[in-house]
């Protein structure tokens, strides 16, 4: 078919990052995420309406609370953080009553600088301005005048922003001591805070020349003179004195009766088996806790389940609220697709895809959010490609779900597969054979033979790769039922290391009587651990009245271990030799010296905007670039010197890899000429022309980038000299670029 003939390619309506978008905190219209109502999700709205409303069955009133957001990698956490930080400032109908902050380091200290940078300079004058403003108002009682009169009186509307409102001047007008107030409101924070040092500072913030100084103690810095003549000596410099800060400002926001909500994101950064803080850490920030709750915050907490063992127990007993989130349902995921594609292509459908390919989907990412949706993403390409090349819109079936989620996750090595079942099974301590046949047939062969103690038989473990068709299937059954003749009481335990359908795990459930394991990298090992633990306790155990067959049995699993031992020593003394061998054979490596990557083409894009693409480019150039390299090579001039380059080219995946990421610099910098046009085409105009010229601008930049994903990078990591977050970097500048450029085009463009 020729290219005239083929059908207009459809946009994609999957994300293929998947990754949730903070940016949705400020509320963007321009954001087409959808949210689909997990019950989790349900649970933990239900925690956060309660607290909104003032819902309490504790004695003295309400007040604050604690919920955390419980899951792994990819299950929605951060998605759902951002909305309930958006429906409680709708609700609330205060943009600064609700705050989002993900911990970027792993430390209370940055976690305090990321939340004084969100509150702002403006956000925290707004917040001691109140306090003052209380103190105007008890000085005017006695003559029956409130703070909306006063706002009247100065001719302010009802609903100007609080700190709009100029309370010193109001007073100074109203012929109010502007001293003794100021004096009332330190005494006021040292009772609300309990805390000298605060107390002087922030009062200090009403006062002319003073802020600065304020706000760099604030972020860390070392009180200046002005501010040590007036009792502020300690410096915020640790994480102990982070946490007291903190403490402090949940007194202030959440006092004076109002509801605040703040969470903390990615909180297993900090809180984690590998990273726990000491006990006085751990104290202080169990004293946070309490105090937050106290004044009437509601904190919000998100992380990997790894953060509630990492907890103690006094601080785990004032999370009332904990939430696990799961994977998404098969009715979920089909709700997803349908309202996904009704949003982008206007059509409300599941097609192209089916309720089978939806239960596949589901067992192949358990449900995980991130996962589905770059499958759903991946499978919806290869699916209109095909109906491009073919001119038949057919649905998605399981051979194309099955590429797709090869090119996404890696087609696992049979070899590396193997490797780690052993290293699991050695480290359980249990007996194991590799390739062991347990009949005088081939066909009674297991990849693993597995002996525990004190048990009759074993466990076969055979690999196996996807099940697509019945001919799959069939030949797996086959190996069953010929190793059952051989030894009947065995467990026998598949693992599947592709793609299989769901009628194909179907039927092996139905003979096996317990569900195969399916190969997912990133939760294997616990898998094949728990299958194993399981098919344990479901052998036989030995007689225990007969002594002799115990002996016999345990005399042979001490041989076998013997055995397994000597060979893993021999495999061990062979593989050092080698790399003895190729250490002395390899002909020493001149270190390069790197090349400086020449600087994009100046143009007169505003500075946020020409940010993201210069940050773009140039992680796409420090992964791809191969220039050091080959430069060495020419200036040398000698074979030799060319080695570090020839390791490089000789590499098809390298090479291939290579190639993409300079494509993706070409379509970057293409999209950032295109974006530079668009404003001398429309300058200082977000009309509705301008907005659909850049959406279309966007949409091409995305279906370009659609066909060269950064999952295709991955071999350029293995190229020596590559910083080691290079791809990370890629993918992080890469990650909702056409949506962060639009967005930052339409900022820029209304505020010229």
């Amino acid at each position: 078919m020729s290219d005239e003939q083929r059908p207009a390619r459809r946009r994609n309506p999957f994300a293929d990052m998947a990754v949730a978008n903070v940016s949705l905190v400020d509320g963007d219209p321009d954001s087409a995420e959808i949210t689909v109502l997990t019950d989790a999700m349900r649970t933990a709205f239900a925690f956060l309406d309660d607290y909104l409303d003032g819902r309490d069955d504790r004695p003295g009133g309400p007040g604050g609370t604690v919920i955390a957001l419980l899951g792994d990698y990819g299950i929605g956490k951060t998605h759902l953080s951002v909305r309930m930080v958006s429906r409680a400032r709708r609700r609330l109908g205060n943009p600064r009553g609700a705050m989002y902050l993900d911990a970027a380091a792993a430390d209370f200290l940055s976690l305090y600088k990321r939340f004084m940078t969100s509150l702002g300079v403006s956000g925290l004058v707004a917040l001691v301005n109140d306090y003052y403003a209380d103190r105007v108002a008890e000085a005017l009682e006695p003559s029956g005048l409130t703070k909306d009169d006063v706002r009247a009186m100065s001719g302010l509307a009802a609903e100007t922003e609080r700190e709009d409102v100029r309370w010193h001047e109001i007073a100074r007008e109203l012929g109010l001591l502007e001293s003794r107030l100021l004096r009332q409101v330190r005494e006021t924070l040292a009772g609300v805070t309990a805390n000298r040092d605060f107390a002087a500072a922030l009062t200090l913030l009403l006062r002319t020349g003073f802020q600065d100084a304020v706000w760099n103690w604030l972020l860390g810095g070392r009180p200046e003179q002005i501010l040590v003549d007036r009792g502020v000596t300690k410096v915020i410099d640790d994480d102990l004195v982070a946490l007291e800060a903190l403490r402090v400002f949940a007194l202030l926001l959440g006092g004076r009766e109002q509801r605040f909500v703040l969470v903390v994101d990615e909180l297993d950064k900090i809180f984690s088996a590998q990273h726990a803080p000491g006990h006085a850490e751990m104290s202080e920030f169990q004293e946070l806790l309490q105090v937050a709750t106290k004044a009437g915050a509601c904190l919000v907490l998100g992380g990997l389940p790894e953060v509630w063992p990492a907890l103690s127990g006094p601080v785990r007993a004032r999370i009332p609220h904990p939430v696990r989130l799961a994977g998404l349902t098969e009715q979920e995921i089909t709700d997803f697709i349908m309202r996904t594609q009704e949003a982008t292509l206007g059509a409300r459908t599941l097609s192209p895809f089916t309720p089978p390919v939806v239960r596949t989907i589901r067992m192949v990412t358990r449900g995980n959010p991130r996962e589905v949706i770059r499958l759903c993403h991946r499978a919806f390409r290869l699916a209109d490609d095909r109906r491009r090349e073919t001119g038949v819109d057919a649905p998605i079936d399981d051979a194309l779900l099955s590429r797709a989620s090869t090119d996404l996750f890696g087609q696992p090595n049979a070899d590396d597969i193997g490797d780690q079942i052993a290293r699991v099974l050695t480290i359980a301590n249990w007996d194991h054979y590799r390739d062991r046949v347990l009949g005088p047939k081939a066909d009674t062969r297991a990849d693993y033979w597995v002996r525990f103690p004190q048990r009759a038989s074993g466990c076969a473990v055979l690999l196996t790769s996807a099940l697509l068709t019945e001919a799959d299937v069939d030949a797996v059954l086959a190996r069953v039922v010929a190793l059952r003749g051989v030894e009947p009481h065995a467990v026998i335990l598949p693992v599947v290391t592709g793609t299989p359908t769901d009628i194909a795990v179907a039927r092996v459930r139905e003979h096996l009587g317990h569900e195969p394991v399916l190969y997912r990298q990133a939760t294997f090992v616990d898998d094949l651990l728990h299958a194993l633990e399981t098919a344990m306790s479901r052998l036989p155990e030995l007689d225990a009245a007969d002594p002799v067959g115990q002996v016999l049995t345990h005399t042979e699993q001490i041989l076998r271990r013997m055995a397994t031992m000597h060979r893993d020593l021999l495999e061990q003394i062979q593989h050092n030799a080698d790399r003895v061998e190729s250490v002395l054979t390899r002909p020493a490596d001149p270190t390069p010296t790197p090349a400086s990557v020449p600087a994009p083409q100046a143009d007169d894009l505003p500075e946020p905007v020409a940010g993201l693409f210069t940050a773009a480019v140039d992680a796409l150039t420090a992964l791809t670039t191969i220039d050091p390299e080959v430069a060495l090579a020419f200036d040398t001039g000698t074979y030799e010197a060319a080695d570090p380059a020839l390791r490089i080219v000789e590499r098809p995946d390298v090479v291939a890899a290579a190639g993409t990421g300079r494509l993706l610099v070409d379509v970057v910098a293409r999209f950032r000429s295109a974006v530079a046009a668009w404003f001398h085409r429309y300058p200082g105009t977000t009309d509705a022309d301008a907005r659909a010229a850049l959406e279309g601008v966007c949409n091409v930049y995305d279906a370009m980038a659609e066909y060269l994903p950064t999952f295709r990078l991955t071999p350029l990591t293995a190229v020596p000299g590559r910083p080691e977050d290079a791809l990370a970097r890629v993918e992080e500048s890469l990650s909702n670029l056409s949506f962060r450029v639009r967005r930052q085009v339409l900022r820029t463009a209304a505020g010229r």
